[in-house]
């Protein structure tokens, strides 16, 4: 399925559910990105896991599409190479894919979130296929032939098979170790035995795209070839030329609606074709793909979502260099649209979340105009309805009542409905910044060429606010967190401007800087005198009283163009700054030293970044191409004080174990298991799991050594565990027996009325005792007090003459130990 002029769109079909994938990576590494970011489809692949979600296997990776949005993100993690020609899915465990790249095979289990390398690393994998009854049998098709494992991949055949340049392969759904190989020259060879013996099949095709194995008539195959179409109905015995309007036409990939196996669909050099009668006859269906030339379209690859067979993807090569253009079908192909905007020749130039709907994320891009995110960035679609210029440079969202602003080249865009639509809302400057009073949201400031302009009914009129700003490009804005009508303005070479009533009138704050062009302004949101400034060249800048003077934030970053600033709400000492060229870099101390935060950025541009609100260590990052999701988690503190502390003896036998713990992360939650013992081993499995730092022992044995610990989880899984402590429980001596009974025992002519008495006592000083009293008329008395505190029972009076009456008592310490 791949010729050698690499213009070949690969595209094999299987559907299957989606299962849901967890959308949190820890640490310091990118979540996701969006977009397919940069460099050219050499080849793709489409396999819809339902009906809107569709995996492309390109030149730069493979890229997933799960909400059938018009943007895709990358599925490359563990992949053995980016460059990526096929991808198939088992047929029978939906989760599981298998990727055949240019250092062999690749598999995932969670529908291409993590790969795992499965060999052929020295070779070039073409094309893969599974047998469709035991899914651990697959072949590989390679330049060298072809390679097979019974295994799932674990292990493959030592030496290829079957003919060289295998690029299309193709299995018989009804006699599944019949296994059919296309090669790019020697035409179609036939395998019985699933790749042990090949044999060449009758002559016709000969340079070979693609193969398909009819779905439920054994023996039918079709073959796409430089020289047009082909079917075999003797299993490659023989072959028929299908005459067409196509013929002769190279013809680059196949599918079948399994339904209706009668239903067939070409991807051609003239385009996509379609036939309803199993090839006789065929029609063009290219309504809605752009042309290329005279001839139509280049059609690399057609794929057919088999639970809804109206839906259709096609690849089609767009003329420009190796780069395909995706389209998608509902109607049986009768018309198409190209789904595969992407943003590798775009620059992600500003974010900002909603207030009122922090699930919702807007980005400004420099040709798309608005991208809009409904799950906190990590799928996105176009919303640019009603803009006229697609350069976005900046957006801002009204906390009040998320009226969404975008700047571009030509003046402000609003949007009233979430960014559905939006209308021109001010003359022409170009806008560089847009900052809305947080004392007054109807107030919207823009920086822009031409000064700064204010207007406070949604763009009907605007003020200029200019008075002393001897700059008149204004590419920073930002409000003092707690003093109204405090603000302040970055320009593009004459430093930080300050003004205190609102922008009426301005002064230059600059002292202690040697950098004057600002490119981004931020306040600490807990420390509202500190403001930090993002210089070219200059590195980072740090004011700590309200701009009045500056100093050097790092020596780190000194050299650097600081693009853009974030600061965490909750840990003002946390923050992060975007740069050019340098990538993305974060500082836990307030920003005295910084950390490069990801090696595969850091030689790329930073154009933006923003926290989100619901999760102050999750950031977005907005790059040339490129939307990266960061999760940075602090682990729990490490429990400690611990109490009873470590070593400690003479504990109770039932007490409370408590400790220190919590989480660095405002906000994180923490459980504590608790693992307990009398031993050190403790083995997986905790004795508890608690949500607050204590735990209550009952029922411990008396003198005995025991060892715990404490194991801190929070809400992302990570574990800080405490050092193994221990303790030991007091030594304790049993009461004395009680004696001296009164009466005595044996004792006759005693009164009917009277009160039992005895002498008790505790050899442990600080041990106290009570009694348990048994009294009746039997020789085993009934228990009549319990837990009496003092040394006599007065039983129920009178007592009966002439009876012998029988009793004892039992002792018992406070540790539980008795005598009687």
């Amino acid at each position: 399925m791949i010729n050698t002029n690499q213009k070949t769109l690969l595209l094999l079909f299987s559907l299957f559910l989606l299962q849901t994938i967890p959308a949190v990576a820890r640490g310091n590494d990118p979540q996701a990105s969006v977009g397919i970011a940069g460099g050219p489809m050499f080849s793709i692949a489409l396999i819809p896991l339902r009906s809107s979600a569709v995996l492309i296997g390109t030149g730069t990776g493979i890229y997933k599409n799960l909400n059938g949005e018009t943007i895709w993100k990358p599925s490359n993690e563990g992949l053995a190479s980016t460059y990526v020609y096929d991808i198939v899915p088992d047929s029978v465990t939906a989760t599981i894919l298998y990727a055949a790249t240019k250092a062999g095979v690749s598999k995932s289990t969670d529908d291409g979130a993590q790969w795992t390398s499965l060999g052929l690393a020295d070779y070039q994998v073409f094309t893969l296929a599974v047998n469709p009854v035991t899914t651990t049998y697959l072949a590989a098709g390679t330049p060298q032939g072809v390679f097979t494992s019974t295994d799932g991949g674990t292990t493959w055949t030592d030496d290829a098979a079957g003919p060289l340049n295998t690029y299309a392969l193709a299995i018989d759904p009804q006699s599944p170790r019949v296994v059919y190989a296309g090669s790019f020259g020697d035409g179609v060879f036939k395998s019985s035995d699933f790749g042990t013996e090949w044999s060449a099949c009758g002559s016709g095709p000969q340079k070979v795209h693609t193969l398909l194995a009819h779905p439920t008539t054994s023996g039918t195959v079709y073959a796409g070839t430089d020289e047009g179409l082909y079917k075999s109905t003797n299993s490659g015995s023989t072959w028929s030329h299908l005459a067409n309007d196509f013929s002769g036409v190279p013809v680059y990939d196949l599918a079948i609606n399994a339904s209706s196996p009668a239903i067939l669909y070409a991807a051609t050099d003239n385009g996509i074709y379609k036939t309803t009668n199993s090839g006789t006859s065929w029609s063009a269906i290219n309504s809605g793909i752009n042309q290329n030339g005279s001839t139509g379209p280049f059609a690399r690859a057609i794929a057919i979502n088999q639970v809804t067979p109206t839906n259709l993807y096609a690849g089609v090569y767009s003329g420009v260099g190796n780069d395909i253009e995706v389209y998608k079908s509902t109607n049986s192909g009768s018309t198409w649209v190209q789904v595969n905007r992407t943003l590798a020749n775009t620059s992600v130039l500003s974010l900002a979340f909603d207030p009122q709907e922090p699930s919702i994320v807007y980005a400004g891009t420099s040709t798309m105009a608005v991208l809009k995110s409904t799950d906190r960035g990590v799928s996105w679609r176009e919303a640019n309805e009603g803009f006229t210029n697609f350069l976005v440079t900046t957006v801002a969202v009204n906390p009040d009542d998320s009226t969404v602003y975008a700047g571009t080249a030509s003046g402000l865009f609003l949007s009233t409905d979430s960014g559905e639509t939006w209308e021109a809302a001010s003359p022409n400057p170009e806008i560089y910044s847009i900052a809305v009073d947080p004392f007054d949201t109807a107030k919207v400031y823009t920086g822009t060429n031409h000064g700064i302009f204010v207007t406070s009914d949604a763009g009907e009129t605007w003020v200029g606010k200019n008075d002393n700003l001897t700059n008149p490009y204004v590419t920073a804005l930002a409000f003092h967190p707690a003093t109204q009508y405090e603000v302040y303005a970055g320009t593009q070479g004459d430093g930080v401007f300050k003004s205190t009533n609102g922008g009426d009138t301005w002064v230059t704050a600059n002292n202690g800087m040697s950098r004057f062009e600002i490119l981004s302004l931020a306040f600490a949101p807990t420390s509202p005198a500190t403001l930090f400034a993002g210089t070219r060249l200059g590195g980072l800048f740090k004011s700590t009283d309200n701009g009045t003077s500056w100093t050097k934030a790092s020596s780190d970053l000194a050299s650097y163009t600081i693009t853009s600033i974030a600061i965490t709400s909750d840990s003002p000492w946390i923050m992060y700054a975007g740069t050019e060229d340098h990538g993305l870099y974060r500082s836990t101390d307030g920003g005295v030293r910084w950390t490069v935060v990801d090696d595969l950025i850091k030689n790329r541009t930073v154009t933006t970044l923003c926290l989100d609100p619901q999760d102050a260590q999750r950031l977005l990052v907005g790059l040339e191409g490129d939307i990266r999701e960061y999760v940075f988690n602090q682990s729990p503190y490490k429990p400690s004080n611990p109490v009873p502390a470590d070593g400690a003896t003479d504990q109770p036998t039932t007490l409370t174990l408590t400790w220190s713990g919590g989480d660095p992360d405002t906000g994180d939650s923490v459980t504590y298991k608790v693992f307990f013992g009398t031993t050190s081993s403790f083995g997986d499995n905790a004795t508890a799991t608690v949500t607050t730092p204590s735990y209550t022992l009952i029922g411990l044995a008396l003198n005995t050594t025991y060892y715990w610990k404490v194991v801190a989880v929070d809400s992302k899984d990570a574990a800080t565990e405490s050092d193994v402590w221990s303790f030991t429980t007091i030594i304790s001596n049993p009461p004395e027996t009680p004696s001296n009974p009164s009466p005595a025992d044996g004792a006759t002519d005693q009164p009917l009325f009277l009160t039992l008495r005895w002498s008790g006592s505790d050899p442990d000083d600080n041990d106290t005792v009570t009694y348990d009293v048994y009294f009746g008329m039997q020789k085993q008395p009934p228990l009549v007090s319990i837990n009496s505190a003092k040394a006599e029972f007065t039983p129920l009076q009178p007592l009966l003459p002439f009876t012998t009456y029988y009793w004892k008592v039992v002792a018992r310490d406070n540790n539980g130990l008795t005598t009687a």
